[in-house]
C-alpha cells in the first residue's frame, strides 16, 4: 500500500522487517525521490534493482556501521565532500579523495557506498581503494558505529 500512495515521493522505513521484498515493492512506484531503510535487511542487489527503475532517486541504507563521511557521485566513484571524526578520518581519508571501490565492489554513487557499509558491523575492517591526486591507494578502514553518535 505504501508504494501506491500517489503523492508520496519520500519514504523513511526503520526495522529489520524491511528486506529485499519491501525494496522491490518500491520499484513499481511511478515516482520516487528518496527512500531510506534503517536497521533493515536490504541487499546490495535489491538497491541496484531499485536504482535501475529509479536512477535519479536517492536510496540510502543505514544499519549500525558508520564510515563517517559525506560524498557525491563522481565519474570514478564517490567524491568525499566532508569527513567527520571517526573511521574515515582515522584511516586517513580526506575531502577530495575519490572512493573507487569498497571490498572490491565498484561504487557508482553514494547510495551504493551506504549499502556496502550497511552490510557490515561496527569494528569490521573493510578494504577501500581511493584516488587522491590521480594516484590509487588501498587502505583498510575499521568501521565505527552510529550508536556512538548521540
Amino acid at each position: 500500500m505504501i508504494a501506491k500512495l500517489p503523492r508520496q515521493f519520500y519514504f523513511e522505513l526503520d526495522g529489520a522487517a524491511f528486506d529485499d521484498s519491501v525494496a522491490k515493492m518500491f520499484e513499481t512506484k511511478k515516482k520516487l525521490a528518496f527512500v531510506k531503510f534503517s536497521n533493515a535487511k536490504v541487499s546490495p542487489a535489491a538497491v541496484d534493482s531499485l536504482k535501475q527503475q529509479h536512477p535519479e532517486s536517492i536510496v540510502i541504507l543505514r544499519n549500525q556501521a558508520m564510515l563517517g563521511l559525506s560524498g557525491q557521485t563522481h565519474k570514478s566513484g564517490v567524491l568525499v565532500t566532508n569527513v567527520v571524526p571517526g573511521a574515515a578520518a582515522a584511516a586517513g581519508i580526506v575531502v577530495g579523495d575519490v572512493i573507487a571501490t569498497m571490498d572490491g565492489h565498484p561504487l557508482p554513487d553514494f547510495d551504493r557506498l551506504t549499502v556496502q557499509i550497511a552490510q557490515h558491523q561496527p569494528g569490521d575492517k573493510i578494504d577501500v581503494e581511493i584516488v587522491r591526486a590521480e594516484k590509487k591507494m588501498k587502505i583498510t578502514v575499521t568501521l565505527g558505529s552510529w550508536t556512538n553518535q548521540g
